[in-house]
């Protein structure tokens, strides 16, 4: 998918997409507590639970044309 732009080239920022990155960034320690600070466990709570909540925010897919699941990270 192509991203927009205003006509005067500005990019369109598609909603939802902002939240999608912030999930993702709080996963990954990068916002929030920072991972270094958190036991081993905390840290794969953390990433499981952003994987979990980025998984509800997308669409359901029936998988491609072979039968694969449309979810990458599964």
């Amino acid at each position: 998918m192509t991203p927009e732009r205003t006509a005067d080239g500005r990019w369109i920022v598609v909603r939802g997409r902002r939240r999608r990155v912030d999930l993702a960034k709080h996963g990954l320690g990068e916002r929030g507590e920072p991972w270094w600070e958190q036991d081993p466990a905390a840290r794969e709570r953390r990433w499981t639970e952003a994987l979990d909540a980025l998984r509800a925010l997308e669409p359901q897919h029936a998988g491609d044309a072979r039968g694969a699941s449309a979810d990458p990270l599964r």
